[in-house]
């Protein structure tokens, strides 16, 4: 799992034509018995270790600001991590002996998207336009549902991020921080 995850970043880093998706299926399996439906049930699983496998990939993710898209199937549920129940998207568990979708809390029903970070003070001391822009297009690859557009919707796109991105300029601008005056 380590050498995916560095090596998806140095792709990253060094502009390599690498699709940035690594799909992971169950890399906790060897913390918990063969046959196994809830993973929370497991009284002697390693869940020291489990957290931290799963606290790598959020941080690789969040190193990778959005590039590289993690998907993990797997029995494992942190169910007392926040930061693991926001990234969930599809949450399969079994119900009358058939298994069913539950969305997460990070799931296209109206979940916030996880690649964009708060950018106000305190949270980030001095937004760059990069930071700006970076949250702008995951909002519109969010709403719009691609990731890249067409050619024929790549002007409206483009023009989507750009309104997006002046729009939170002008609220960092405007807001006010408690204790701190005005945040931009």
């Amino acid at each position: 799992m380590v050498a995916h995850l560095t090596l998806h970043t140095y792709f990253r880093l060094h502009n390599r034509p690498v699709p940035g998706l690594l799909m992971l299926d169950q890399p906790t399996q060897a913390f918990f018995p063969a046959k196994i439906k809830d993973a929370t049930t497991v009284q002697d699983a390693d869940w020291d270790t489990v957290t931290a496998y799963f606290e790598l990939l959020r941080d690789v993710a969040d190193l990778n600001k959005g590039a590289l898209q993690i998907i993990v199937c797997d029995h494992a549920n942190l169910t007392e991590q926040p930061w693991f129940q926001e990234a969930i998207v599809e949450n399969w568990r079994p119900d009358g002996g058939q298994r069913k979708a539950q969305p997460g809390a990070g799931a296209h029903t109206g979940g916030m998207c996880r690649s964009i970070k708060t950018l106000r003070p305190p949270m980030t001391p001095d937004p760059r336009d990069e930071d700006i822009r970076a949250a702008a297009l995951q909002y519109v690859r969010k709403v719009s549902g691609f990731r890249v557009p067409a050619a024929h919707n790549r002007e409206v796109f483009d023009q989507a991020v750009e309104a997006v991105a002046e729009a939170t300029r002008r609220l960092l601008d405007g807001l006010e921080v408690r204790g701190g005056g005005r945040a931009g």
